[in-house]
């Protein structure tokens, strides 16, 4: 598998290939900035990660949307902020292993169709305009998800403790839905639950949000 470090300030045209990973390491030196100004889909790996000692770890997208067919992979290393700036649709295998900060200044937005795991003991933050979970997309692993500031929409389940702030939860996605969350659900004093009522059928004829084991 070929390998490329970005250390530094770096920018990138192009896909990420399959067989190929992009290593976006921080050093003793300097942080770490790989920017792609239109979009990319990552059909390999793309790794944040820092070694030496301590420091950031960043991948920005300007403008479009990171499509994850692959793997993205947040990683301790020698320690440091990772933060993802991007519209991101997940399609592949998003394993986050320390704490990490996915965020959009405008309209953004953050689509899940196939796996996020947040290794226990850390955090996935996610600040974006919107955030959709859609079958079979699943959110495991024994770590938290910060919601903050956004409308979380979907179906499925979040196999994760969640927090909610100022995020309006409203589960399903163009019509009433089922939207499991299997850990305990913070809600924040300007957070809100939306529910869409109709008839009896739950899930098809209006929605629900279950949660287990605790909510607060």
């Amino acid at each position: 598998m070929a390998i490329l470090k970005v250390r530094g300030r770096c920018t990138r045209s192009g896909d990420v290939a399959p067989g190929q990973t992009i290593w976006v390491n921080s050093t003793t030196a300097t942080d770490a900035v790989l920017t792609a100004a239109n979009g990319l889909t990552n059909h390999g790996v793309i790794r944040l990660e820092s070694s030496e000692s301590p420091g950031a770890s960043n991948l920005v997208i300007t403008s479009g949307t990171l499509v994850n067919e692959g793997t993205i992979a947040v990683n301790r290393g020698a320690g440091g902020g990772r933060n993802i700036l991007a519209n991101l649709h997940n399609q592949g295998f998003f394993d986050v292993n320390t704490r990490a900060v996915l965020s959009k200044s405008a309209n953004g937005g953050f689509a899940n169709s196939s796996e996020i795991d947040v290794v226990a003991g850390d955090s996935l933050t996610i600040s974006v305009e919107r955030f959709t979970n859609s079958e079979p997309g699943r959110v495991s692993g024994g770590g938290e998800r910060v919601f903050s500031r956004i409308d979380l929409h979907g179906t499925g389940t979040l196999r994760a403790n969640v927090y909610s702030h100022n995020t309006t939860l409203n589960p399903g996605l163009d019509g009433p839905g089922m939207l499991r969350i299997a850990g305990n659900y913070y809600q924040g004093p300007i957070s809100e639950l939306k529910l869409q009522v109709g008839d009896l059928k739950p899930g098809a004829e209006h929605e629900t949000s279950s949660r287990s084991p605790a909510r607060r």
